[in-house]
């Protein structure tokens, strides 16, 4: 499953940590499938 299929609001999560976290790094893991899913989810909404 990739990015944002599930029931965690992930828009909301990172940009709650983009405000808040600011010296952050992320680290988010995807296989198989979910993978590309991620990649292109991350890209649409800009956090890529």
């Amino acid at each position: 499953m990739g990015l944002g299929q599930g029931t965690i609001p992930m828009f909301d999560a990172l940009r709650a940590l983009e405000a808040h976290a600011l010296d952050a790094i992320w680290a988010i893991e995807a296989e198989g499938a979910g993978i590309g899913q991620s990649l292109e989810w991350l890209s649409r909404h800009r956090f890529i």
